[in-house]
């Protein structure tokens, strides 16, 4: 242990008394600070141990357990969608003898796969319920793979837009792909090819 000296000078007017006065008031002034300090610490300390054994793991495990919930729902949602979509295709090949599912794969062929089986069979029955050939169902599919290279743009929105564009008749959507329908002209010329 270190020899620890003081030197305290004392004169007549109690300047001894002030400084044990001084000093005393110190020792309790960083008595509460540590006491402050402490309790602070166990309050930190609490607070960490509600963090790892009460509510939020709880809520973490929770959140976890409904994505997961959720995900195997889509799964399952997405195999019957396309469950039903396979039966339709059967139903429509047996009433029509246009096989649907070839149909469905030639377009998703004539895109390089850009379209998923589900897409193309779902464009497919829309085009050909408007009166488009399986033929004319592959062009189409090819026109908005190049016109979406060619301009950089998403593939399935411009397949959306050149499919919508011309069953629907809405050259709109088509101008935005740079490509300018005349109605009335693809009208005549449809006409003359079926005289």
């Amino acid at each position: 242990m270190a020899d620890v000296r003081v030197d305290v000078k004392v004169d007549d007017k109690g300047s001894l008394k002030k400084v044990g006065k001084s000093a005393q008031s110190a020792r309790r002034q960083i008595g509460g600070v540590a006491k402050t300090a402490s309790s602070g610490g166990k309050q930190f300390s609490k607070m960490s141990q509600g963090i790892t054994g009460g509510l939020v793991p709880a809520y973490a495990q929770l959140a976890a357990t409904l994505f997961a919930v959720d995900a195997v729902f889509r799964a399952l949602k997405d195999a019957a969608d396309l469950r039903v979509q396979r039966e339709g295709m059967l139903a429509y090949a047996k009433g029509t003898g246009i096989a649907l599912q070839s149909v469905a794969q030639g377009l998703s062929k004539a895109t390089d796969a850009q379209l998923s089986f589900k897409e193309a069979a779902s464009a497919s029955a829309i085009g050909l319920a408007a009166g488009l050939s399986a033929e004319q169902m592959n062009q189409i599919g090819i026109a908005a793979k190049n016109a979406s290279i060619a301009l950089g743009r998403n593939f399935t929105d411009s397949f959306d837009r050149v499919l919508k564009g011309i069953v629907k008749g809405k050259p709109e959507l088509l101008n935005e792909l740079g490509i300018i329908l005349r109605l009335e002209t693809a009208t005549r010329n449809t006409l003359n090819l079926w005289d």
